[in-house]
């Protein structure tokens, strides 16, 4: 079963320091590549001009997309680790 985001959130920090200190050990060299792939694409996608709802179009409204890309991969990177 998958834990759920309550729980995750509050293992962050001990996970994030675990990932910080020693990437490889805590979650493989596979999973690292992974991660660093999305970090790109997500950088990518939240400076990119290119948008599923354009800020231009709905001012702050449409940050929302971009944040909720941002919490995804946050939520996966502490899923991966886990």
């Amino acid at each position: 079963t998958l834990p759920s985001v309550s729980h995750i959130l509050s293992d962050a920090p001990m996970l994030l320091r675990r990932v910080r200190e020693n990437p490889i050990a805590a979650i493989g060299q596979a999973r690292v590549y992974t991660l660093q792939v999305m970090f790109v694409l997500l950088f990518v996608y939240i400076v990119s001009p290119v948008d599923i709802v354009p800020e231009r179009v709905l001012g702050l409204l449409g940050l929302l997309d971009d944040i909720l890309v941002l919490a995804a991969v946050f939520v996966f990177l502490l899923a991966t680790v886990r």
